[in-house]
């Protein structure tokens, strides 16, 4: 049991793994293939026949047992990397891409089911906790080896692909040792037309949103001072270091009078108390007398 626990958990972070470490190698697969209007798809088609495949293989392992379908899934998926791997053009290397993605279904579908079959009902709850535990790992470590692979001058990003092979292989190997289980009356018949649906409805949705027009571009427009409101003065160049002269302003009494001058009578005034307490006469004023 613990080996194939072990065949399970390795499954599961390959098939959860190829999501996440080809990322960071796009631009330079884009850079030696070409392609560039096609980079989006590397990721897309993985995801869209995944999205497709699972319900598929669940469905399979309900007439055929778990054990078979999860080996076939990690057969497909070991072909679809090799191809992936090998690609010398973009167009094989979505075709690689989309049976790797068909592969990756198969196991996070059936990984499940297997430690289902074989594990109490009790008990079921801790290999969950496990299964997160190695798809958490996958979604964190994926970056890291992907820049680790393209960043090396020997591997390169064609072991993006083909690093997880030996892998998938060691657990098919773990997996072969659990028993075979297969249900004693096939439960529904497979619904070939849900299955033509699905796989339509998801393919129509990805090509719509990866292939629509993207809306035009706009200038700015100026943004304007809310009502009520005046707008804010630039401050200048100098720093506000100089100080602007108020005008004069008229009095009750109609008679203009100047802030200035009215500044220099009070110093002066002051520099005159301050000569008769026998402090000396502060500079720039003239003293009268």
């Amino acid at each position: 049991m613990p080996a194939v626990l072990s065949g399970a958990l390795a499954a599961l972070f390959v098939g959860s793994l190829t999501n996440t470490i080809v990322g960071i190698a796009l631009p330079t697969i884009a850079g030696e293939l070409g392609g560039q209007d096609q980079v989006p798809w590397v990721a897309s088609a993985a995801l869209l026949t995944m999205t497709v495949a699972t319900p598929l293989w669940g469905k399979a392992a309900d007439r055929r047992g778990p054990r078979d379908l999860l080996l076939a899934a990690l057969g497909v998926f070991v072909a679809g990397s090799l191809l992936a791997g090998c690609a010398p053009a973009m167009g094989l290397l979505l075709a690689g891409r989309a049976v790797q993605g068909a592969g990756a279904g198969g196991i996070l579908a059936l990984t499940n089911a297997l430690v289902a079959g074989l594990v109490p009902a009790r008990e079921r709850g801790l290999y969950t906790g496990w299964f997160g535990v190695s798809f958490g790992t996958a979604s964190v470590a994926g970056p890291l080896v992907g820049g680790l692979l393209v960043g090396a001058p020997g591997p390169g990003w064609r072991w993006c692909f083909l690093g997880v092979i030996p892998v998938a292989l060691a657990a098919a190997v773990l997996v072969r040792l659990a028993p075979r289980s297969v249900p004693a009356a096939p439960r529904g018949d497979v619904d070939l037309l849900g299955g033509a649906l699905l796989t339509a409805g998801a393919s129509g949705a990805v090509v719509l949103l990866s292939a629509g027009p993207r809306p035009p571009r706009t200038a700015e427009r100026p943004r304007r001072a809310p009502r009520g409101r005046r707008p804010a003065r630039r401050r200048p160049a100098h720093g506000g270091c100089l100080r602007r002269r108020r005008p004069a302003v008229g009095g009750p009494d109609g008679v203009l009078r100047d802030q200035h001058q009215h500044l220099l009578g009070q110093s002066g005034a002051g520099a005159e108390d301050g000569h008769r307490a026998g402090e000396p006469p502060s500079r720039g004023v003239r003293r009268e007398g």
